[in-house]
């Protein structure tokens, strides 16, 4: 299993484009599995995702 850290713009809370955990991230065929997320950066204008990839077969 292993876990990764996905940065990206942040969107205000409440908002469909704002990831929440149990949620995808896809990647072409690579799937991943948001656990947590939390504001990160100045004024938090960035989101850290903590995302699993999630392996099929």
């Amino acid at each position: 299993m292993q876990k990764y850290r996905i940065t990206l713009r942040a969107s205000p809370e409440g908002f469909a484009s704002r990831p929440r955990p149990d949620q995808r991230f896809r990647d072409n065929d690579r799937l991943y599995r948001i656990d947590a997320v939390a504001e990160n950066g100045p004024d938090a204008r960035y989101l850290t995702c903590f995302a699993v990839e999630e392996v099929s077969g």
